[in-house]
Parts: structure tokens; sequence; C-alpha cells
């Protein structure tokens, strides 16, 4: 809608002035010079490509969940309890093999998991058995809450130990400001496609329109992976002196 396009474009325009503002100042209320270290660009990238698929699939899994299939909001919570669990188990293995395998390679891995989770993530749909469900709600995790650690590291290891504090507060501000925008546009996206799809079938069931639209909004967040891949593959660490 027109509202929605012209809010996020007056956002845009005005982190852009900011940015552009920190940038000229002496000592500015946050170091944007980070940017220009391809590790820590890198980083931020992925980490908000995570974030917003996390935060997608929280926005209409459990709407699908309880409205769609019927599920209680208890029933609904322990379909997606295994999810953060198995992550929870994860993530200090990747910490243990983090050094060994190298931030950029341990990267690449779970991006192309996240990948294969939309893909999976996308074919959930009214037939789909709760074993399933389950199981696309791991992989989402695996794919997009296991980034932040080596995602995070990556950043810290390749700017100058000066900037560590400013890096920490331009990951956490950006992350935010990306997710609230995702929040935004995935809500928006999903309604109007669910409408659309609503009005191009006579007699179309709300639960079909729903999981077309679903399945539609995850298999475009398979591009934003595509983008966090292609920013792996410029990233590099700040060399030692």
């Amino acid at each position: 809608s027109a509202p929605v396009i012209g809010l996020s474009v007056i956002g845009i325009v005005v982190l852009g002035i900011f940015f552009y503002s920190e940038s000229k100042k002496a000592h500015p209320m946050l170091q944007v010079k980070v940017f220009k270290y391809e590790g820590f660009l890198s980083a931020a990238i992925i980490l908000c490509i995570g974030s917003i698929f996390i935060n997608a699939s929280q926005l209409v899994v459990p709407i699908f969940l309880q409205e769609i299939r019927g599920f209680s909001t208890t029933q609904s919570a322990l379909l997606l309890l295994p999810a953060p669990l198995s992550a929870m188990f994860v993530v200090p293995l990747l910490g243990k093999y983090y050094d060994q395998i190298g931030p950029q390679k341990m990267l690449a891995a779970i991006l192309c998991v996240g990948i294969g989770s939309c893909f999976i993530n996308s074919m959930i749909g009214l037939e789909s058995s709760i074993f399933f469900i389950i199981f696309a709600m791991i992989m989402r995790d695996l794919g997009g809450a296991t980034t932040n650690m080596p995602a995070t590291n990556l950043a810290m290891q390749s700017i100058p130990v000066e900037y560590t504090t400013h890096a920490s507060a331009i990951t956490s501000w950006v992350r935010q400001c990306v997710v609230s925008l995702a929040i935004g546009l995935v809500s928006t996206f999903h309604t109007a496609r669910t409408q659309f799809y609503m009005n191009a079938t006579a007699n179309a069931e709300y639960s079909v329109c729903y999981v077309q639209a679903m399945s539609e909004l995850f298999r475009i967040l398979i591009l934003c992976y595509i983008v966090g891949l292609i920013a792996v593959y410029f990233s590099k660490s700040r060399k030692k002196a």
C-alpha cells in the first residue's frame, strides 16, 4: 500500500541522512566507519537475514497453527518448543568448532541450511503432519538462530580494537531497525497476498489462501539467504599486524 511504501522510503532516507551525518563528525555517537570493513558489513547483513527469517516465521506460523489448523495456544507452543531446544544444543557445538572451521565456512553452511529451511517451510500446508511442522521449525532455528554467534564473532574480528564498542552497538541497532522494518513489510506482504488469492478465485477459502501466501513468503526469503551467501563470499577478517 502507498502509506507503507511511503513510510518505508522516509525511514530509509532518514537513516541515510543519519549515517551521512555521523560519518562527518569528529566524535560521532555511532562510528559508522566500521562498515568499510568487509567482514563487519557481511556479518551485519547475515545477522539481519537470520533475524528476518526467524521473525517472519514467528509472525505467520503461530497464526497458521491456531487459526488455520485449529490447535490451541498450548498445543501450538508445544509444537514450536523443539526448535529453540535444538538450537540450544547446536550453538555450543558451533562454538566448540568455530576456530577449526572458521567463520566463513561455518556461516556458509548455516546459510545453506537456511535456504533448505525456507524451502521446507514453504511446503507446510493444510495436510502437513505434526512431525513435519516440528521438523520445519527445527530447520528454521538451525538456519536462522544459529547465525548469531559466528556472525557476531566475524564482525568483532574484522575491525580494529578501538572500534569494538561502537561495532557492538551498531550491530544491535541495525538489526533492530531491519527487523522492525521487516515485520511491517512481512505482515503487509502476507496480508496483501492472502487478499490477492481470495479475490483471484471465486469462493476461495481463507485457509487455502493464507497457506499460499505463507508459502510464497518463505520462497522469497530464499533470495535473502542467497544475498547472505554472497556476503560471506566477500567477507574477510582483519589481518593481524
